[in-house]
């Protein structure tokens, strides 16, 4: 929170499993307290991340020498991942995902961004378990 002309306010408001109840995806609530809205999924990786990040320090390892995966890397949250791995320090990444054409996109955009290459792979086994019923 933070004191706003006496006010205190939020920041970062997430909606989580509220998003569908919220209208227009939050877009009116971000408008009505003109603060940052999230539905929550990204706000999770990005926390996730953070401690991910935190403990691998606390254990005296080097990013540099890490390697992460990321899986669905050419959805919005495997695209966030990405380059939030990236500007965290990790620069051994290998991105996997079913969508070629979109992977390259990305790739192209974490080169042009970050000056970052990647390995890449759209060779996925398929399921080899069925859902429960």
């Amino acid at each position: 929170m933070r004191s706003s002309g006496g006010k205190n306010r939020a920041q970062l408001v997430g909606l989580g499993g509220m998003t569908a109840v919220i209208g227009g995806r939050g877009i009116e609530v971000a408008r009505r307290l003109q603060s940052a809205v999230t539905t929550g999924r990204t706000f999770c990786i990005a926390t996730a991340l953070q401690s991910a990040c935190r403990l691998i320090e606390r254990r005296g390892r080097i990013k540099e020498d890490l390697k992460c995966t990321v899986v669905d890397a050419s959805s919005s949250l495997g695209g966030t991942c990405s380059q939030l791995l990236i500007r965290y320090g990790f620069t051994n990444l290998t991105l996997v995902a079913d969508h070629k054409h979109r992977l390259d996109n990305l790739v192209w955009k974490l080169l042009y961004d970050y000056g970052i290459s990647v390995k890449i792979t759209s060779n996925i086994p398929p399921r080899r378990w069925k859902r429960p019923i």
